[in-house]
């Protein structure tokens, strides 16, 4: 109840537990506070209600958000969603002992008898059994089915464990052909040099106009072309790949010639001669005149038609003469690649 002759002023506030006021319920600067809670709220100049003070102090500003006095031992155990003030819970062969801002852990049980064994490890055990106290050595070599190297030579610069078949060699990396290896002290470089996967002077052909790196351009032929053999590699021949497969033109002539001959004997028959007659004067009773020519009677006959026959020859002789041959030319002008050879240097 206010004093009499007061006017209370009070804050913005709510009776109603757990309720907070928003940023529509107050002014920037303007309080506010839960009656029921214990807490005082404030509106900041970014419009956001932030609580300001509280009886007890949540986790979410730092405190532990517990009311209670903790007792002897207890501490403060987070349970996902804030802490639970608790005791340590002894396990066993331990023992706690709890006092005012004390806690005290101890071992209990007492050991009776405790042996060793290397077993199949390949180690050796020595101080044991321990039956108070004491201390158990191991010595000897872990062999490799529990996961050593069976090995106890100090490595030298580059050396590593080597599976052998039967167990570990300790040994360094073997350079091969093309690579270095430089071994140092916990380290292994490996290099590669020049490769050389074809022997010095092979000779490739190379479909480009100079020879690669490490290899030498070989210009004893040219224009030439590539013979398959099965036996020895040889080279021959004069006349250059183009001149020999160039368009050529068919042309030229046949030599002169003179034919003689005769024609065979052929014996004619009377039926394949011409028909003939042959005139004969007949002289009558007349005389001879000064001149010694017969005057007087006389008549004039003809023989009977008829033909000779016999065989004959006929001699054939035949002119020297030229002949002349022009066709179309002949395109041999293949497609072709220019390639060269080379040889490894």
């Amino acid at each position: 109840m206010a004093q009499t002759g007061y006017t209370p002023i009070q804050l913005y506030r709510s009776t109603t537990a757990s309720a907070a006021p928003t940023g529509a319920n107050l002014a920037a600067g303007e309080l506010a506070i839960n009656t029921t809670d214990e807490k005082l709220y404030f509106k900041n100049a970014a419009g956001t209600v932030k609580l300001l003070a509280a009886n007890v102090t949540p986790v979410a500003n730092g405190g532990t958000g517990l009311t209670t006095t903790p007792t002897n031992g207890q501490i403060d155990i987070g349970n996902g969603a804030g802490f639970s003030r608790a005791t340590l819970t002894a396990g066993s062969n331990v023992t706690i002992t709890n006092g005012a801002g004390s806690i005290t852990i101890a071992a209990s049980g007492t050991v009776t008898s405790v042996g060793v064994s290397g077993g199949t490890t390949g180690l050796t055990t020595s101080g044991g059994p321990v039956t108070g106290s004491g201390t158990i050595t191991l010595a000897g070599t872990l062999a490799v089915t529990n996961g050593g190297t069976g090995l106890t030579t100090t490595p030298s610069n580059g050396q590593i464990d080597i599976g052998n078949g039967t167990g570990f060699s300790r040994a360094t990396l073997t350079a091969g052909s093309g690579i270095s290896i430089t071994n140092g002290a916990g380290s292994i470089t490996l290099t590669a040099t020049a490769q050389q996967p074809f022997a010095p002077g092979t000779i490739i052909v190379f479909g480009q106009t100079a020879a690669p790196t490490g290899w030498t351009k070989i210009t004893t032929y040219d224009n030439a072309a590539l013979r398959i053999v099965s036996g020895s590699a040889a080279s021959g021949g004069s006349v250059d790949f183009t001149t020999a497969f160039a368009s050529q033109a068919v042309s030229g002539s046949i030599g002169n010639t003179t034919d003689t001959g005769t024609v065979g004997s052929t014996t004619l028959t009377t039926s394949q001669i011409p028909s003939h007659t042959h005139t004969a004067l007949v002289p009558g009773s007349g005389g001879c005149g000064s001149n010694g020519q017969y005057v007087g009677d006389s008549a004039t006959i003809n023989t009977g038609a008829t033909g000779g026959g016999g065989s004959h020859n006929h001699s054939l002789t035949m002119n020297a003469h030229n002949h002349t041959f022009t066709g179309t030319a002949i395109n041999l002008a293949v497609k072709y690649v220019d390639v060269i050879f080379a040889s490894k240097d």
